[in-house]
């Protein structure tokens, strides 16, 4: 950072008489910008967030290896060895938002709006983004499309746990394989792809509508959100240990993420569960 050299020196300054027209004009000034205070002292937002220089938001909740384990079993419909590799992660939903921080959305839709359902009193955005190893596929501008933002309009008076995501890696890695390819690219498959994957990011927006105004909570410090790097860290070795010479058959892998709310708790949202499996037989 670029340290500013101020000179030590005081700034003269020229007072000149006012007429009354200026003075007029001041005294009206300070009625307005005094009305204008007190009107935004009723007003539940942190005026100085899009004003102020905000942290770069760099930093996630990680999972770790225990939240990952492996499973072998005989099937007993095939007799086949079936295998899977399955993450599990909750985490407190106060770890990554601040509950404390309201901030109202600077562009607030009109009700007339078409886009806007005045039924709708809670939200929540979710942006996957995934990381690829170099493998000369165009993987991360198939898998990073728009596609990969979704929102979920909240009921809590229904459910108390709504399913935000569940994207299926083997049927998106089908539609993947059908389009056009460079020349002695072969079809992906599944073993080989999802060895490729180095993480997931994951960011969160929860929005809510109160007063007829739409408010959102920043996530906590330099947050960005949640990001998965050691479940795909222990896939790739177990793929390239067991899986490289071996044939696999019925492979399944799908991410689930869903959002709680427990209806005793005044907390908007109690805790974020994150499911990620691969599983497949010998």
């Amino acid at each position: 950072m670029k340290k500013n050299n101020a000179k030590n020196s005081e700034d003269t300054i020229k007072k000149t008489p006012r007429t009354k027209k200026q003075k007029l004009n001041i005294a009206l000034a300070t009625i307005m910008f005094t009305g204008i205070i007190g009107s935004m002292a009723t007003i539940p937002i942190v005026s100085t967030f899009f004003s102020s220089k905000q942290p770069k938001k760099n930093k996630s909740i990680s999972d770790v290896a225990a939240n990952t384990e492996i499973k072998e079993e005989i099937s007993k419909k095939n007799n086949k060895k079936q295998v899977e590799i399955k993450l599990t992660k909750e985490i407190d939903a106060s770890q990554l938002f601040n509950f404390e921080k309201e901030i109202a959305y600077k562009n607030i839709p009109s009700k007339n709006s078409k886009n806007v359902d005045e039924k709708v009193n809670s939200k929540i955005k979710l942006k996957q983004e995934f990381t690829f190893y170099t493998t000369g596929y165009k993987l991360k501008e198939f898998f990073n499309n728009k596609e990969a933002t979704k929102v979920a309009n909240l009921d809590w008076k229904k459910e108390n746990e709504i399913q935000i995501l569940n994207l299926d890696l083997v049927k998106r890695l089908n539609e993947f394989n059908k389009k056009p390819r460079p020349a002695g690219f072969e079809k992906l498959e599944f073993k080989n792809f999802i060895k490729e994957i180095s993480n997931l990011k994951l960011s969160f927006t929860y929005s809510f509508k109160k007063n007829d105004s739409w408010y959102f909570y920043d996530t906590k410090n330099k947050l960005f959100g949640i990001e998965i790097n050691n479940f795909f860290k222990q896939v790739k070795k177990f793929v390239e240990d067991k899986l490289s010479n071996k044939k696999i058959t019925n492979e399944e892998s799908n991410i689930l993420i869903s959002i709680t709310k427990l209806k005793d708790k005044s907390k908007p949202l109690d805790k974020i569960t994150i499911g990620i499996n691969f599983k497949y037989d010998e």
